[in-house]
């Protein structure tokens, strides 16, 4: 209580020369629910961490509530959320970060992913194209554009956008996984094999770009090549192990 007490007179003090008229107990109720805000926010994050998101988008909510002008309340809502596959609710607590903060470029990135989750992509590709106005320099809003723009079957685009995410990050292995994608949609299947193994380069066990890049050696006909892929697969994702035995019977 005394700490309480001594916190309240403080935030009483700093506010007090523009709240002149404001009753000091209104504003003690105010710091009081700023603390709380934060305690709530603390609470989402540790949930956040631990994979906890049922259990984050609950504490978010009660930050959220305490806080409304908070756009880090809002976002970690939507991100949690996000996690969930919750993509509609998700967009909404996106849309408010962003409307409190219209330079947030992770709140626009995030919008994107809600409705790429949606399958909205045209609303998506102009989520992305926002945060990468705001940053130039950001190669996640890059890479993201050109997965929608494969969505979208438009492939050139999808390649202009991930090379650029490539240029800025040169070790962007997911990236390259969606250039080889690409390549591997449009039958360009030495070119598709080549982004795939620079990928997997990058990022050893990423079980995708195994998939992908047996897919690609299955689909020219390299089927020697695709099994030895069904051989990693099974070892890191006997799931996606499945997929590409399914194809190469």
């Amino acid at each position: 209580m005394r700490q309480t007490m001594i916190r309240c007179l403080i935030f009483f003090v700093l506010t007090v020369t523009v709240h002149i008229c404001t009753p000091p107990e209104l504003l003690c109720r105010a710091a009081q629910d700023q603390m709380s805000a934060d305690a709530y926010y603390q609470k989402g994050v540790q949930h956040f961490n631990a994979g906890q998101f049922d259990e984050a988008v609950a504490a978010y909510q009660q930050a959220v509530k305490l806080r409304p002008d908070w756009v880090f309340t809002h976002s970690g809502l939507a991100l949690s959320l996000l996690r969930l596959k919750r993509f509609a609710e998700s967009a909404e607590a996106f849309k408010q970060a962003t409307k409190l903060d219209p330079k947030y470029v992770p709140g626009y990135n995030g919008l994107g992913d809600a409705y790429y989750g949606l399958e909205k992509y045209e609303e998506s590709v102009a989520s992305y194209t926002e945060a990468a106005r705001l940053d130039p320099n950001n190669p996640a809003a890059y890479a993201k554009l050109g997965r929608t723009y494969i969505k979208l079957s438009q492939y050139d685009k999808a390649l202009e956008w991930l090379n650029k995410a490539i240029a800025i990050r040169p070790d962007y292995a997911e990236a390259q996984f969606y250039i080889g994608n690409t390549y591997n949609l449009t039958g360009k299947y030495r070119e598709a094999i080549a982004s795939y193994i620079k990928a997997i380069r990058m990022k050893p066990r990423y079980a995708e770009a195994h998939l992908g890049l047996g897919l690609a050696y299955a689909d020219s006909g390299s089927k020697r090549e695709a099994r030895e892929q069904l051989k990693i697969l099974n070892d890191i994702d006997p799931e996606l192990g499945k997929k590409l035995a399914s194809v190469i019977k």
